[in-house]
């Protein structure tokens, strides 16, 4: 262990420039995990040999879970794994997130002794393109700059793909930053491939396949029009009918017609309530309240428009009013709907007679 813990800290940034290590193997993404540059392998130690390996080369080759530091290319970063790095001019020390994870970000800078300077923060979101962000201090209000005095506290980390502490700049002495990502989910994708699952239960209990009886494991299903299964009908019953039996016995046939049919239109009486405008331009309303099945308004004059409502109160060229067009131009109640409420009428002309009848 001792071996180890040298070994990572022996690998401090100190420039912009990250040491790259000989190893090569596809990357393997894990969501919420972050990375110290962009993988193209990924390693830990094998605590057999005490040797960096490559994850899944050998049984005994893990992923530390503490004490990360610095230039030791493509380090696999789990959540909670701290990491941290050191700044003595412009360097920076940076976080990349490989698998789109959202999560947060526990962070301290460390001025060290005669270290003064400008620590700024900043974040992208295409791995190239570097952009002002901020960071919470525990003591403090929401700042995208540290400035010559140690200080901690937390960053949102949601959303970008990396996320870094720049120097800008720091002379006299060592700032140390230490970063401690973790995820707020985890999260398992297929790219471009539809999902394959097997269901073994359904409501608890084994999937029943095949042809068979209804059972605590069988799902509802719409038979098809092709089903080579055989369908049980039961036979209606006042039960399953919601009806009531008079007499006794049993549905046997269905009704049929006997003779020829014939449907009587029931008569509604109708009332006339023709009038005339009381005041041109100003609307009014039919005597008689709302209609109890609906109404017709025709219009006699030869020039005017007449204006109809049920809705609101009648308005020239108005929503909710209806045109009765001059020289006999009618509105009548809509087939199966009843009015709203009582008739209301507009026109310009004082006197403007109008022909209605109500039902």
């Amino acid at each position: 262990m001792r071996r180890l813990i040298a070994l990572l800290m022996a690998a401090t940034v100190a420039t912009p420039a990250m040491a790259q290590t000989a190893l090569t193997a596809p990357s393997i993404k894990w969501a919420g995990q972050w990375t110290t540059t962009s993988p193209t392998s990924v390693i830990g130690y094998d605590s057999g040999t005490s040797a960096p390996c490559i994850i899944g080369s050998t049984a005994t080759c893990a992923v530390p879970t503490s004490g990360l530091s610095g230039t030791t290319s493509n380090v696999a970063v789990p959540d909670g794994t701290t990491v941290t790095g050191s700044i003595t001019s412009t360097q920076a020390v940076t976080l990349t997130n490989t698998s789109g994870g959202f999560g947060s970000l526990g962070w301290s800078v460390t001025f060290g002794s005669g270290a003064i300077g400008l620590v700024v923060v900043e974040a992208t979101v295409d791995g190239t393109n570097w952009y002002p962000t901020t960071v919470v201090p525990f003591n403090g209000a929401a700042t995208g700059a540290i400035n010559g005095a140690s200080n901690a506290g937390q960053a949102s980390i949601a959303g970008v793909k990396g996320f870094r502490f720049r120097g800008n700049t720091v002379s006299g002495g060592t700032v140390t930053i230490t970063m401690v990502p973790s995820a707020f989910t985890s999260a398992v994708m297929q790219d471009n491939l539809h999902w394959s699952t097997n269901v073994d239960q359904i409501n608890g209990n084994t999937v029943s396949a095949g042809n068979g009886v209804s059972g605590t494991g069988v799902q509802r299903v719409t038979i098809a029009s092709d089903s080579t299964g055989t369908t049980i009908a039961t036979q209606a019953t006042a039960a399953n009918l919601n009806a009531t039996v008079v007499g006794t016995g049993t549905f046997a046939v269905q009704a049929a017609q006997s003779g020829s049919w014939s449907f009587t239109p029931i008569a509604i009486t109708s009332a006339n309530a023709s009038t005339t405008i009381t005041t041109g331009g100003t609307a009014q309303t039919i005597a008689g309240g709302t209609p109890a099945n609906g109404y017709e308004v025709c219009n006699p004059s030869a020039t005017e428009e007449l204006w109809v409502s049920d809705l609101t109160t009648a308005v020239v060229n108005g929503t909710g009013s209806y045109r009765a067009a001059p020289n006999g131009g009618c509105y009548s109640t809509p087939t199966g709907a009843k009015p709203a409420g009582s008739i209301s009428v507009i026109a310009a002309t004082t006197g403007h007679k109008m022909t209605i009848r109500t039902w």
